[in-house]
């Protein structure tokens, strides 16, 4: 784009389809003949156009301040020394421009944006010298780290997200229940309302009379009322032929038949005042909502329909109905609290019953969370169609691979579109497993997928609402408020459906309800980690949070004051360990050993291998001189080592990178034999700690990948004893 071009650019596109004004042009001084401004301008355009909307906006804001601040900075220098240009934006003006934003309480986000933007805008135009600029972040005050969630909270909203999910499968079976049933029609459902008048309901009335439980008397008035729609012919006739002796004949029929009529229900229903009239309908929830169903109620209605026939205060009585759908709300919708049906509270939970709801979809969110430890992005990124990895078949058939994308920039030197892949494991078997509950979540949004959306909310496209998560939205918001159904990709449905979800459940930390939503959202996947991170090695919890570092997950996504204190705790009990060896003078390591020149030894390498296996186990550099606590006195001098078992603890170790799966499965192994019995395992947790350490320091992710791969297709690799490989590797050298 050259500068003409420019000058008569107002906006710009986002990578997200957002056309966002350049605001700052408005500002009184900012003209394009300046070469500053105009460079700024250019600078938006073009870093603009490969970012989000809210990158967009930042940056807007960034330049508005800096534009205000650098005039304020020129009027203190001599001409020589005024930033006129991009390319005279040094260190100093910049460190003066984050203070200005300190001083005048602008969030630190924006200096740090327009930084971004400066170095970012160098590298890719070469318009003007990389500048050194200061970093932002040491001007931040540190903010509180995130804490996980404790123990009590944890375990509640575990056994919280478990229910919802087994409510979930047994709505499944539900949904398919209501598509099997008969739907009701409007006459069908005026006689179950107004059930004829028979002889049964007549002689449990004269009963009432005559135990004085009601104060109506029998006269000729109050029969004939009765008489009057009764569709028994032999009572009707008595009111057709209006004679002056219809009571004593009623009372001739009445002593002639009461035996044959059984009476006590209908009698404990007059006595209730239920049963009759449409306030007692209690209609059968699988026939109303496949009648909703049946007559393309809510989906295949148009919004201005919904509006005039199907509000609340569309219908206030039944004869206003025009059909059953007016019927079935304004019967949940109008009757009162005494008189509910006693298996749906409001019009939105009848709904729900059937259609996905947005406590459904937050169940659903939190408990992939819970099992990922992925953020709310890469979660709301999972693609129903296409979610397992490529992997998955080289694995056990009940074992899957999930993956997901976070479609942003992962690193300074990517290009800021690339997605980053994230991986999860996933066990078929189990019915809370990542895979499983998205199939779960595949069969409950079923009934709503096939529809657009009545409204895409501003700042979205279609695309952007993932189906996966899509739910109902309330009644009374369809028409004014967005539409019938929306989806918790979208962040305000977001925030109310966890919202509802944390009331519906009561989840409390230290006794207190939580109100604020980061409180649970932003913690789970700290939570995650730090629960994986005592079983598993931190390569491992690295891999499954796609960070490019091992320090990352340890020190940013787990700063926590426990996490901290558990590696002030590791430390701790490594230099005490040190300090009881140098004391016993038994340490072997950094003080080191001085070699006996006198003795006979053979320092040749020798390589480990296992029959039958494809790589080598380990090497030991010197058979002859063990390192390991207690070789002394079970090694006699001259005599070669094979005590396989202790190689770990042994400095004459060599390790390969064939070793690496067999690590794996030994770490296995121990894991094992340490839940087998609750005694105490001392040695094997100092393995244990041993062996997660060499992984965690093992700096190539792709062959720890490919060991992991290796180990599963491939065991077992070693036996759980090890001391069983003494005598293969004994007679190799016999």
């Amino acid at each position: 784009m050259n500068e003409g071009d420019i000058r008569n650019v107002i906006s710009v596109e986002t990578s997200s389809g957002h056309v966002i004004k350049a605001r700052y042009l408005s500002i009184s001084g900012f003209e394009l003949d300046n070469e500053l401004c105009l460079e700024l301008h250019r600078l938006f355009l073009f870093h603009s156009k490969d970012r989000v909307n809210t990158s967009a906006y930042i940056l807007n804001q960034a330049i508005e301040t800096f534009f205000v601040f650098i005039n304020k900075y020129n009027e203190k220098q001599p001409n020589k020394l005024k930033v006129d240009s991009l390319s005279k934006v040094h260190s100093e003006a910049f460190r003066a421009y984050i203070r200005y934003c300190q001083k005048n309480k602008i969030n630190l986000e924006i200096p740090s944006k327009l930084k971004a933007a400066i170095i970012d805008f160098s590298e890719k135009t070469k318009l003007i010298p990389i500048p050194s600029l200061p970093n932002v972040t040491a001007f931040k005050s540190k903010n509180k780290p995130t804490e996980p969630l404790n123990k009590i909270c944890y375990d509640d909203l575990t056994q919280a997200l478990k229910s919802e999910v087994d409510r979930l499968y047994e709505k499944i079976n539900f949904i398919e229940k209501v598509n099997k049933a008969e739907p009701y029609t409007l006459a069908e459902a005026h006689s179950e309302i107004f059930p004829p008048m028979t002889k049964e309901r007549i002689f449990a009335w004269y009963e009432m009379i005559l135990s004085g439980e009601v104060s109506t008397r029998l006269n000729i008035q109050t029969l004939s009322i009765k008489l009057k729609d009764c569709i028994d012919t032999e009572l009707s006739e008595l009111m057709e032929q209006r004679d002056p002796k219809i009571l004593d004949k009623f009372r001739a029929i009445y002593e002639r038949d009461k035996t044959l009529i059984n009476t006590s229900q209908t009698t404990l229903h007059l006595k209730k005042q239920q049963g009759f009239g449409l306030s007692n309908w209690n209609f059968d929830v699988l026939r109303g909502l496949k009648t909703l169903i049946a007559n393309g109620y809510p989906m295949q209605k148009t919004l201005d329909e919904i509006d005039a026939k199907y509000s609340a205060d569309s219908c206030i009585a039944i004869g206003e109905c025009e059909d059953i759908i007016q019927l079935l709300i304004l019967r949940i919708s109008r009757s009162q609290k005494k008189y509910k049906h006693p298996q749906i509270d409001n019009w939105d939970a009848f709904l729900g019953m059937y259609f996905p709801s947005m406590i459904d979809s937050a169940a659903i969110y939190l408990m992939l969370a819970l099992q990922t430890g992925w953020n709310k992005e890469t979660i709301l990124a999972i693609d129903p169609n296409n979610y397992e990895h490529v992997l998955t078949g080289a694995l056990n058939e009940n074992q899957s691979i999930i993956f997901s994308e976070k479609h942003r920039s992962q690193d300074s030197n990517l290009p800021y579109g690339n997605s980053k892949e994230f991986i999860a494991p996933s066990n078929k078997d189990d019915r809370y497993s990542i895979y499983n509950i998205i199939q779960l979540a595949k069969n409950i949004v079923a009934p709503l997928e096939r529809y657009s959306f009545d409204y895409i909310p501003m700042h979205h496209q279609e695309d952007n609402l993932n189906p996966l998560f899509i739910c109902l939205r309330y009644w009374a918001d369809w028409v004014s408020k967005g539409g019938r159904h929306t989806s918790i990709s979208q962040n305000k449905a977001f925030q109310t459906a966890i919202k509802h979800f944390i009331n519906k459940h009561e989840i409390k930390e230290h006794g207190t309800q939580i109100s604020a939503i980061g409180d649970l959202t932003s913690r789970i996947r700290i939570t995650w980690m730090q629960i994986k991170r005592k079983n598993l090695p931190l390569t491992v919890v690295r891999l499954v949070q796609g960070h490019n570092s091992k320090n990352t997950t340890d020190q940013y996504y787990d700063n926590s004051g426990i996490a901290k204190q558990d590696r002030k705790n590791r430390l701790r009990i490594e230099q005490e360990e040190i300090v009881t060896l140098l004391r016993n003078k038994k340490f072997k390591g950094i003080v080191g050993t001085k070699n006996d020149e006198n003795l006979n030894t053979n320092i040749g390498l020798k390589i480990f291998h296992i029959p039958g296996q494809r790589g080598a186990l380990w090497g030991c550099s010197n058979q002859y001189d063990p390192t390991w606590l207690e070789a002394e006195n079970e090694i006699s001098n001259g005599e070669k080592c094979y005590s396989i078992q202790n190689c770990i603890f042994c400095k004459q170790i060599r390790l390969f990178e064939d070793s690496v799966p067999y690590l794996m499965e030994r770490l296995l192994h121990i894991r094992d034999l340490t839940n087998e019995t609750l005694e105490s395992h001392s040695i094997l947790n100092d393995e244990k700690l041993i062996i997660e350490s060499i992984l965690d320091n093992w700096n190539d992710d792709d062959h720890i990948k490919y060991s992991a791969r290796y180990q599963r297709k491939n065991a077992p690799l070693l036996p759980r004893n090890l001391n069983d490989l003494k005598v293969i590797f004994e007679d190799d050298d016999a």
